[in-house]
């Protein structure tokens, strides 16, 4: 019942939001971004709070390195539900954050699609060609540098169904370092794959426990290899701590 509960409230939330959003923008766009922001950093504390008070969900988080993080950085994970995104905001704690997003979420997803245009994630069209989304990477990698955006990516490039870690591609990772260079964070995450869907969310919400922790903090790779290096290195880094944590 409590998830069912902390269910209704959430959507409720989406879609109060949502339209909130939409007749701003409309009317009064300056207004709109600014609401937008404001939403997109207060959003994950109320979602929290609810499925923490109703389904007795437990979001843990250690954020040793947090305190001694460069101005900018790209934020590399690997990728397991929806809830990634949102236990992102509410772990990092800045409105700078931006994701680089699917072109499924662009439209009619309520709240996430007006969220995703108004504040300017990367929307990456996967049945596009390579030069096309290479060319969406560069536009976000300067937007991301004239605004000191962190960018979020998910390497693995979609979400994992069983929590285990895939392959961490190295295209868009390179291209944005290549684009807009900057530190890189390593981070970890583990228990969204158990409540990814209805069904899970149904079945494995309530006193579920979502781990997200920062590993690493590299310098800006200057070189090809550098760059594959930090990448190879994050794959074992964020593979021994999903196995710490399932110990």
């Amino acid at each position: 019942m409590g998830t069912v509960i902390a269910l209704i409230c959430i959507i409720s939330l989406f879609f109060k939001h949502d339209l909130v959003l939409t007749v701003l923008k409309a009317f009064n766009r300056n207004t709109c971004k600014e609401v937008a922001q404001k939403i997109y950093l207060n959003f994950p504390k109320k979602i929290f709070a609810i499925i923490k008070t109703y389904a007795k969900f437990k979001l843990e988080n250690e954020d040793e390195l947090l305190s001694n993080l460069p101005e900018q950085y790209l934020v590399i994970c690997n990728h397991q539900s929806l809830v990634d995104t949102i236990a992102f905001i509410r772990y990092l704690k800045t409105k700078r954050t931006r994701f680089i997003s699917k072109s499924a979420l662009k439209k009619n997803i309520p709240l996430v699609s007006n969220l995703l245009k108004i504040n300017g994630h990367c929307i990456i069209n996967r049945k596009a060609g390579p030069t096309e989304m290479m060319a969406t990477l560069d536009s976000f990698a300067n937007n991301a540098k004239e605004n000191n955006w962190i960018p979020i990516l998910f390497p693995e490039g979609t979400r994992s169904r069983t929590g285990q870690l895939n392959t961490l591609h190295s295209a868009g990772f390179r291209r944005l370092l290549i684009k807009a260079p900057m530190p890189v964070l390593v981070c970890a995450l583990d228990g969204g794959w158990k409540i990814s869907g209805i069904r899970g969310v149904m079945n494995n919400l309530k006193n579920a426990t979502f781990r997200i922790k920062a590993l690493k903090i590299y310098p800006t790779p200057t070189t090809k290899a550098e760059q594959l290096q930090i990448l190879e290195e994050s794959k074992n880094l964020i593979k021994n701590q999903l196995e710490e944590w399932r110990k």
